[in-house]
């Protein structure tokens, strides 16, 4: 009993620090709000999205030349993609107006196939799917080096940290917060460079050729369907970081009850505290599964309002395609009316990706901020400016000799 006794009083701090962090769950879920670890209150604010820009930038440039090249290349896609996207299109209203008005009475197509019109339709779509894979490669290759140099950073910094952050601390928790943070690196890269940017400027486009087939106010229904579309994705978005919030609180007190149960086993076994810990699990998946279920139920609130903005956008522009093409002066062409169609089709595609990417943004921030805090805090103890590296001379007690050096000095 003695020897029991002895080691339950040296485990019984880890004991102590999981029944603390089990409490302080439920009595600090009011100052996490953005902090690192359960205690927000403990000097970790919640920081800005322009304070985390700006600890986020200098990963989002290209660390050298090679990756330099790879994001100009990535761009250049990008950019020659969405002029390319623009012309499948009008090879296919060239299609349907040639089959329509070939014939030598003009009231058919006098056996004419479009062969030429159908042809540059398929090189187009394989140009912009070549353009689409090329820049993807590009993409990635720059985004998963923006996450190494990032977490490297954090890891490193971690580290730098005094015992006492540690010690107030626990892994299951720093480890989910690392990850998300590291993870929202390529999220930043792929959202602001590769979808937000390209996508406004296909909407351009787009507006510029319904305005060259004669046919403005399509252009102009299409601007205030995209307008909309956006300021609502915004606005629902913005409502769910607070649910966003609530879910990683919950997920890190699950990660944290998972680490800190199984590191200290033989103390929590050894008490008896088995029945309980799975108890105290238990009411955190469910807390985790609530907030879960409140941010779904967001998502299929701002989806199904996307889609009939969308919905409502192409109809409207069918519409006045549709008029335009019986009764404009001058009237648009069958070829024309398709042309409409498809365009509406392309433009609100890249738009339902950029309400998505609006969403991974601000998903993006809310899963950075603890990280970024962490990284706001400095190490309490600092070595000094003129500090150098200890080296140990050999000798007796350094201990800088292997096993079999010691073995052979230690020998008869």
């Amino acid at each position: 009993v003695g020897g029991v006794g002895g080691v339950g009083d040296g485990g019984a701090r880890k004991v102590e620090n999981g029944r603390a962090a089990v409490s302080a769950i439920d009595e600090e879920k009011g100052n996490a709000k953005g902090g690192v670890g359960v205690k927000g209150a403990e000097g970790d604010s919640v920081p800005t999205w322009s304070e985390m820009l700006r600890r986020v930038l200098p990963f989002l440039i290209p660390s050298d030349a090679r990756h330099g090249w790879l994001s100009a290349v990535a761009l250049s896609s990008v950019v020659v993609g969405k002029v390319v996207n623009v012309l499948p299109p009008l090879a296919i209203r060239a299609a349907v107006d040639s089959i329509g008005g070939y014939g030598p009475d003009g009231n058919g197509n006098g056996g004419y196939v479009p062969y030429r019109e159908i042809g540059a339709y398929f090189a187009l779509k394989l140009l912009g799917v070549t353009l689409a894979s090329l820049q993807d490669i590009c993409q990635r290759t720059v985004a998963l080096d923006a996450e190494r140099r990032f977490a490297i950073s954090t890891f490193g910094h971690l580290h730098d940290l005094s015992l006492s952050y540690h010690l107030e601390k626990h892994i299951g928790e720093i480890t989910r917060m690392m990850n998300r943070g590291v993870e929202s690196i390529s999220t930043f890269i792929n959202g602001l460079l590769f979808r937000l940017g390209p996508t406004a400027f296909e909407v351009c486009v787009v507006t510029a050729v319904f305005w060259k087939l004669g046919t403005p106010w399509i252009a102009l229904t299409t601007i205030a369907s995209v307008v909309l579309y956006f300021a609502f994705t915004v606005t629902i978005t913005r409502m769910r970081v607070r649910y966003r919030r609530a879910q990683i609180e919950a997920s890190d007190a699950v990660g944290q009850k998972e680490t800190e149960t199984l590191v200290n086993y033989e103390t929590v076994a050894m008490f008896g505290r088995s029945k309980r810990e799975v108890a105290e699990y238990a009411t955190l998946r469910q807390t985790y599964k609530d907030r879960r279920v409140e941010m779904l139920g967001m998502f299929n609130v701002l989806e199904s309002t996307q889609k009939f903005i969308r919905l409502s956008g192409v109809c409207a522009g069918l519409l006045m395609a549709g008029y335009a093409t019986a009764r404009g002066t001058p009237p648009l062409s069958a070829g024309g009316f398709v042309a409409v169609q498809l365009y509406i089709d392309q433009l609100f595609q890249p738009l339902a990706w950029l309400g998505m990417t609006y969403q991974m943004l601000t998903q993006a921030f809310t899963d950075l901020e603890k990280t970024v805090a962490m990284l706001d805090r400095t190490p309490e103890v600092k070595d000094a400016p003129d500090a150098v590296e200890w080296r140990p001379t050999k000798g007796a007690g350094t201990g800088t000799g292997t096993r079999e050096e010691e073995e052979e000095d230690d020998g008869p």
